[in-house]
């Protein structure tokens, strides 16, 4: 992704404004922050000293005060027992639009560094390139980033971002995560397991390695009918794995190249080891 941290839009952070804020008055929007870490929180109240407290980072938008960076502080505060009319300090910016609020947070960021996949969507809603393209190709296929538990949820971002890049095999390659995608969806439909990271790596491996070379349906329907559905296939590629000291995604892909050679007369891809 373009957006990262310590990439700051230029000048931005010169902006803000340094003023004392009420802990009641403040609010997070769920499109630019991580998940809240409440076991963080119960674990840091007791050794937390507010004198090391620093500054928040707000944006003041549509009349609300919204906290770009620091909201792990507010609320081990809150916590503590402050609430009300006490004010802790903050730097404040005003006339930032949600993606200003998004790049701003990427670009401060913390110690606690975000989860991945709280990073990736936050860089959606700053504008950053590739990871909106990438939305735009899971949603192309009828999915949705989501780490919600539930059918056609993709939450392996870092897989999804890997084969975009190319995976390590390729230069970039967005079409290669689009059919990736497409005979996932077409072996399996919705089905969440078929969207774990060692498939969407290993199909996108197969994809990448032997683009031009094997006929899309013929695959699609060899995986629809492989053992276990998509789970059998993870679990033979992990056997692999602790067999030959490989990883996992390559396993994945040369027990599709297996499947696919299968009972094949011509056109057989061969080894994947080859």
């Amino acid at each position: 992704m373009n957006v990262t941290k310590k990439q700051l839009p230029e000048g931005l952070k010169a902006k803000g404004r340094r003023m004392y804020l009420a802990i009641s008055t403040l609010e997070i929007d769920p499109a630019t922050q991580r998940s809240l870490n409440r076991p963080w929180i119960k674990a840091h109240v007791p050794i937390f000293d507010p004198e090391f407290f620093g500054e928040i980072v707000v944006s003041i938008r549509d009349g609300r005060h919204l906290i770009v960076d620091g909201q792990h502080r507010v609320e081990l505060l809150r916590a503590m027992g402050w609430a009300g009319d006490q004010k802790v300090p903050c730097l404040v910016y005003e006339g930032l639009t949600l993606a200003q609020e998004a790049a701003l947070f990427l670009g401060l960021g913390d110690d606690r560094k975000p989860r991945t996949f709280d990073l990736f969507r936050i860089s959606i809603v700053a504008g950053d390139e590739t990871a909106c393209d990438i939305e735009r190709i899971v949603r192309a296929q009828g999915l949705s980033l989501s780490e919600a538990k539930k059918d056609g949820a993709i939450s392996a971002v870092r897989a999804l971002q890997k084969v975009y890049d190319g995976a390590g095999l390729a230069q970039a390659s967005p079409i290669a995560l689009a059919k990736t995608l497409k005979i996932l969806r077409g072996a399996w439909g919705k089905d969440g397991t078929a969207f774990e990271a060692p498939l969407i790596l290993g199909v996108g491996l197969f994809v990448i390695r032997h683009d031009g070379k094997f006929d899309e349906p013929s695959l699609v329907a060899k995986l629809s009918k492989s053992k276990g559905g998509p789970s059998g296939m993870t679990g033979r590629a992990k056997g692999v794995m602790e067999a030959k000291h490989r990883p996992l995604a390559h396993c994945v892909a040369a027990g599709i190249v297996d499947a696919y050679d299968s009972g094949r007369r011509s056109g057989k891809l061969g080894d994947w080891w080859q």
